[in-house]
């Protein structure tokens, strides 16, 4: 019974292009490339998806701040933290730390937000 031939497949996946190569032991079967418009805007040639990844960058830092904040709670005193999403107040956080005892509760016809 004869052997089986060994094949090998290449790929080459870049940003604006893809390539490909199926190789048996002794010679190149097939070879394919396909190339891309780059995803950047024309006029200034930044990426495509910039905004999103700026916002996500945002996200991260925001809650990576809250985390060591919520994670650094002194046990005596006090810590004020309101955090509040850009996406219409859908995420909010509050970190208090113990309660005062010189502390009053406000109603919410005090309360302002700028």
């Amino acid at each position: 019974m004869p052997k089986p031939d060994r094949y090998t497949l290449g790929l080459d996946i870049g940003m604006a292009s893809v390539g490909a190569a199926l190789l048996a032991c002794d010679h190149i079967i097939a070879l394919f490339v396909r190339t891309f418009d780059k995803a950047e805007t024309a006029k200034e040639g930044e990426s495509l998806n910039k905004i999103r990844r700026d916002a996500r960058l945002t996200r991260r830092r925001i809650r990576r701040r809250a985390h060591r904040l919520a994670a650094s709670l002194p046990p005596i005193g006090s810590v004020r933290c309101l955090q509040v999403s850009e996406k219409q107040f859908a995420s909010m956080k509050l970190l208090l730390g113990v309660k005062k005892l010189q502390e009053k509760k406000v109603n919410a016809a005090q309360m302002l937000l700028f």
